[in-house]
């Protein structure tokens, strides 16, 4: 063993020593439920900044910073109306944040009805994205009686939504899940634009 073999304490510089256990740290978890947090502030703040949730007629345009994607717009409009009669969703991927929210708004109540359109791709990017489109299709089969679903080759993304008096609709190109990058959307207040959205998307979902 030489000099260049050892560091300044005098240690060797490579070694074969293993933990006994496993270990997980606490602060990494806490971080990704604050990134949640920051993703439903984000887009709490953006509709803030338009004035609040349109009305009835209105339609705005925004572009975000990456620290929004398109389930946070949901999840504020679900608080601020106490509830959602229906929802469409066609997305190309969700991830499992979003999952469990739905799956949560299903059995609470706070969710009457989803429609939902996934796209068959985001069964084949594997073990990153394959465990939470099982997930998925789980729930929709447990809630059958609320939920509508279909895998088809889309890459769609659009949402709608309405509490029985507004008709909000989210178009843009973000998907469900983490979008680190700038994304476009459209946030309107139509109910032809959601008659539209729930009528193709049930088409989908009951073709054979």
């Amino acid at each position: 063993m030489s000099l260049f073999d050892l560091d300044e304490g005098g240690k060797e510089l490579h070694t074969s020593f293993k933990p006994e256990n496993a270990s997980a740290s606490q602060k990494i978890k806490l971080k990704k439920a604050n990134k949640d947090l920051l993703r439903k502030e984000e887009a709490k703040e953006i509709i803030s900044s338009i004035g609040g949730i349109p009305k009835k007629g209105e339609s705005f345009d925004i572009i975000t910073n990456g620290q929004s994607n398109a389930g946070g717009f949901y999840e504020v409009i679900r608080d601020e109306w106490k509830g959602v009669d229906c929802l469409c969703v066609a997305t190309w991927i969700i991830n499992r944040h979003y999952i469990d929210e739905l799956e949560k708004d299903l059995k609470s109540g706070m969710l009457k009805k989803l429609v939902f359109i996934i796209s068959n791709r985001m069964s084949q990017l594997g073990k990153t994205h394959a465990p939470n489109f099982n997930r998925l299709k789980t729930i929709c089969i447990e809630h059958k009686d609320k939920v509508s679903f279909r895998v088809v080759n889309s890459h769609a993304k659009t949402y709608a939504m309405t509490n029985g008096t507004d008709y909000i609709t989210v178009d843009g190109s973000g998907n469900w899940s983490k979008n680190p990058r700038i994304e476009n959307y459209t946030l309107s207040n139509s109910k032809t634009k959601f008659d539209f959205r729930l009528k193709w998307m049930m088409e989908l979902c009951n073709a054979k």
